[in-house]
């Protein structure tokens, strides 16, 4: 959905009635507070701070300017973002965010530390600003958060992680935590040495395959399950998360009659009926962010971070021949993307279109270059090389089909 015209209205209410200390809130318009934003001695009262929710008031901005290429919504909106995240760092004891007050892995099966989440996000909204900084051409704000992200990510290593991989608590005991969202903000957020990044997702694996398969994450850790899966090489493991029916699963609320995203996996159930009333409801779209997987994964359309609102793509489809026939697509800003890939006998045909004044990157893992093909768009190609494992296209705007056998 054309989004940006929503989000332009609504960020003048959130910058308009934060606290003048910074802080952010979880919800807005936030009713009942002073002319001038949220009282900040009861921000959580008032507004319920919390980590993910409030990190929306630097998180927003970022994908408004990846999505649509805006830099005067993220210009507009810079010193906010700008208080927002001295705030974070006056909170912050040695780079540690301490434990926001409200909501946590919502509604998660088995709860993650919140110290934890909130300095994973701390780590990720350091990183985008400095993104936007550089944008903008603030090039000292954007060396500081650079340095914060750093710090951030080696003092979150330090702290919630062993020897072992393991993340653990920040009591002084070293006590595990090992729950699959204490691995998957890290894993997406945080730069990682690369014996740590191995060890977490290895751990993040098994702890999937001991929990039967099954999510035990909630508002905060569901978002990017798959992309951490698919991203470090377990693209069979998210596959099969995806595709679960059993409880806790996007499907399993299909299996019990859902034709919307629901605020529990188990909101309602044919056997049990209704959930708790006081907090049950069958329009929330949290766990509707597999959708970025399908789309980026599943399809394999996905930015690049430098060339914002898709005037470069990258093609990246994940094919598993569990599916027999994806197709789907969006419209950007510069027209509509589509990809489609069926698997066949010997293989697979992957098809998609480029818009006009955009290129793109197409790659696939082969076990050589001859193993795929191109028989639609050959006058587009601009480089072809294989690296990595994988067959790498740069295309112009335009249709190509490919087959891999």
């Amino acid at each position: 959905m054309m989004t940006e015209p929503f989000y332009k209205r609504w960020f003048y209410t959130v910058r308009d009635q934060k606290s003048s200390n910074g802080d952010t809130g979880g919800y807005y318009p936030c009713f009942g507070n002073t002319m001038n934003g949220a009282d900040n001695a009861n921000i959580e009262a008032a507004a319920g701070r919390g980590t993910g929710w409030s990190d929306f008031t630097v998180i927003i901005p970022w994908q408004m300017y990846q999505q649509y290429g805006d830099k005067e919504f993220i210009r507009e909106h810079y010193q906010s973002m700008k208080n927002f995240m001295n705030y974070l760092e006056s909170k912050a004891k040695n780079y540690i965010a301490p434990d926001a007050t409200y909501w946590g892995d919502w509604v998660a099966p088995v709860p993650t530390n919140i110290s934890l989440l909130s300095t994973a996000y701390m780590g990720y909204d350091a990183r985008i600003m400095s993104v936007m900084a550089k944008a903008l051409g603030y090039d000292a704000d954007a060396e500081h958060y650079e340095k914060l992200y750093k710090n951030v990510s080696d003092a979150f290593v330090k702290t919630f992680f062993d020897e072992e991989g393991f993340t653990v608590m920040n009591d002084g005991k070293k006590t595990r935590i090992n729950t699959q969202t204490s691995y998957i903000l890290p894993l997406e957020f945080l730069i990682l040495p690369q014996e740590i990044k191995q060890k977490a997702t290895e751990h993040l694996c098994n702890k999937i395959k001991e929990d039967g398969n099954r999510l035990q994450t909630g508002f905060l850790g569901t978002p990017y399950i798959l992309n951490v899966l698919s991203n470090n090489g377990h693209s069979d493991l998210a596959y099969t998360l995806y595709t679960q029916t059993e409880y806790p699963s996007w499907l399993f609320p299909v299996k019990q009659g859902a034709t919307t995203m629901w605020e529990r996996w188990n909101s309602y159930t044919i056997k049990e009926g209704f959930g708790d009333v006081g907090m049950n409801s069958f329009n929330h779209y949290a766990y509707g962010a597999v959708e970025e997987w399908i789309m980026s994964h599943n399809l394999g359309i996905q930015r690049d971070e430098n060339n914002p609102a898709y005037k470069h793509i990258l093609i990246e489809p994940e094919i598993n021949s569990d599916f027999k026939n994806v197709k789907g697509g969006f419209r950007s800003v510069y027209g509509d993307i589509e990809s489609e890939w069926n698997v066949t006998a010997s293989g697979a045909e992957i098809s998609f279109s480029i818009p006009a004044n955009t290129t793109a990157t197409f790659s696939l893992p082969v076990n050589k270059m001859g193993d795929l093909k191109i028989v639609e768009g050959k006058k587009g190609v601009s480089k072809k090389s294989y690296a990595g494992g994988k067959a790498v296209y740069e295309l112009k705007s335009g249709s190509y089909k490919f087959i891999k056998k």
